[in-house]
């Protein structure tokens, strides 16, 4: 899959060489992010944990301008590091023990289409995002989870401000993000499946770039 990325990502950024009368655009864009009701489950529970994800997510886009239609690609440079979480079930008669768990997120990029609106500088994006699911865990029933991709959509409205040579945008949309599903195997003879699922919110945006 990785591969599969890799080629995808070297083809857009052909693709947005490849017009030599476009316009070139580089930027750094950052990002505040909220997730509502994110819910996670487990077949071996009936428990469902509900939590809400806010970070700030700083990030860099190459893009090309071709009249009033911008395409581009947005790449965290960085890993996104979860907090690690324990379960601890010393005092449970059925697989007593502690189990410990991080999930970091890899290889987060966008690639996204901007359509701006007539003279206004309003413009409509849309984009298809990719990333990678790391897990880690030690889990005392020696099992363990394999790492997953994670999809999704974006929506978004914005505006720029034309300098000398740059630029400066404010956006606001919505991320949607398929569920993931991961099946553990090893340990015991019951293989427990997890799901994270309504990975969806509100982004804002600012972002800074440079035309050339």
């Amino acid at each position: 899959m990785n591969k599969i990325k890799t080629i995808v990502i070297g083809l857009i950024l052909s693709a947005l060489t490849t017009f030599a009368y476009a316009e070139f655009r580089v930027g750094i864009t950052g990002s505040g992010v909220s997730f509502d009701d994110v819910k996670g489950s487990e077949t071996t529970s009936s428990q469902t944990e509900t939590d809400t994800l806010e970070a700030i997510l700083p990030s860099i886009f190459v893009e090309k301008g071709f009249g009033p239609l911008t395409l581009g690609i947005d790449i965290l440079p960085y890993k996104i590091e979860g907090e690690t979480v324990t379960n601890d079930q010393s005092g449970s008669f059925v697989d007593s023990g502690s189990n410990n768990v991080t999930v970091d997120i890899d290889e987060h990029y966008k690639v996204y289409a901007l359509l701006g609106l007539g003279d206004s500088p309003v413009y409509l994006k849309v984009a298809y995002t990719e990333a990678d699911v790391l897990t880690e865990e030690t889990m005392h029933t020696g099992s363990s989870y394999p790492n997953a991709e994670l999809e999704g959509t974006y929506v978004g409205l914005g505006a720029q401000r034309d300098l000398d040579n740059a630029f400066i945008r404010v956006e606001a949309g919505f991320s949607s993000y398929d569920d993931i599903s991961v099946t553990g195997t090893g340990g015991d003879d019951d293989a427990n499946t997890v799901t994270v699922s309504g990975i969806d919110g509100f982004e804002a945006k600012i972002s800074i770039g440079k035309a050339f």
